[in-house]
């Protein structure tokens, strides 16, 4: 993207920071959401793919 306007530019430079942060919130959630119950629930989270 190439601008010679100050406010174009803040404006991109702000959507894409903004954008940044929302995906790494949303990939630190996913990332407590499959570890905590493996964490807390250790025997549980593994004896479902397992028969022993």
């Amino acid at each position: 993207m190439q601008s010679t306007d100050a406010i174009n530019n803040q404006t991109f430079m702000m959507d894409f920071f903004h954008n940044g942060l929302t995906t790494m919130f949303i990939l630190i959630a996913l990332v407590v959401g499959v570890s905590l119950p493996i964490l807390f629930f250790p025997k549980i989270s593994f004896s479902v793919t397992r028969k022993y």
